[in-house]
């Protein structure tokens, strides 16, 4: 009898705990938008999944979080931080927060022997240019790649790979904006796959919409100073181009010939916002 007065009390405080907090300092929804927007730009964070809460409530969300390493802990506890978070019995609180937390048992690429690192660079080369996903699925459960290498494989994969090979990559913690040796931007070595025939543009359009989901520099020129708009833009991909542009492109860049994407574009192209 005890036991259960006493957890009555409890639940009884924990409640009339988020209630005051919610009444006297609840932040804002835009302020919890914000944080989480943060958190979903963390390289540890795998997916965020947002709940609407009763009417008037905050946000409640549920965060899965995969790989994750002492800095990636550092930026979402930070992000966290701002947000006040109160685990209540009942809906009532102002909004809950869970994190599960997976363990990496993966072995750090540094830490394998330089016969095994030789060796395993060339099998990604390999898989991630003759579409080898089983092999990347396989690999990616076993060894944890540094970013820079991650990017260098998004950069081999875009010109030649599937979409579902360049998913990976970014989902494996590749950066969308990430260059390849002569300096070419992967959203704008997409861009131009599309110029080429019917199967080429079905998969770079994939590619494009992958990338524009992971926030890329969707102004990011060239090493000719193109960007990715001038080239779907002169190839006459009207799908393309406002995807690009919604996604904020820039009509008035000009490339190193001092063209903009209105040059390039064909007449049958608009350029406006849709």
């Amino acid at each position: 009898m005890k036991k259960r007065l006493l957890l009555l009390v409890i639940i009884f405080v924990v409640c009339a705990h988020a209630l005051i907090t919610r009444a006297v300092n609840a932040p804002s929804q835009s302020f919890v938008q914000r944080q989480l927007d943060k958190l979903a730009q963390s390289r540890a964070v795998k997916e965020i999944v947002i709940f609407k809460d009763l009417p008037g409530a905050i946000t409640r969300c549920y965060i899965s979080k995969k790989n994750c390493t002492q800095t990636d802990m550092k930026v979402v506890s930070q992000a966290l931080i701002r947000i006040p978070i109160i685990m209540a019995a009942f809906a009532m609180a102002t909004g809950i927060v869970f994190l599960k937390v997976k363990k990496d048992n993966r072995i750090p690429f540094e830490q394998l022997k330089e016969d095994s690192k030789r060796t395993l660079q060339e099998q990604m080369v390999t898989a991630v240019t003759k579409n080898q996903k089983n092999y990347l699925v396989d690999i990616f459960t076993k060894v944890r790649f540094p970013q820079n290498m991650l990017n260098t494989y998004l950069s081999l994969a875009v010109p030649s790979a599937e979409s579902d090979i360049v998913a990976l990559l970014l989902n494996e913690g590749a950066n969308a904006s990430a260059k390849d040796g002569k300096g070419d931007p992967v959203l704008y070595s997409a861009a131009f796959r599309s110029t080429f025939g019917l199967n080429e543009y079905t998969i770079a359009r994939d590619m494009i919409a992958l990338l524009l989901k992971k926030r890329v520099d969707v102004n990011a020129q060239g090493s000719d100073g193109k960007t990715a708009l001038m080239w779907v833009a002169g190839a006459g991909r009207q799908d393309l181009v406002d995807m690009l542009i919604n996604a904020g492109a820039d009509l008035s860049i000009q490339d190193s010939e001092g063209k903009t994407a209105q040059e390039y574009a064909k007449d049958s192209i608009t350029l406006k916002k849709s």
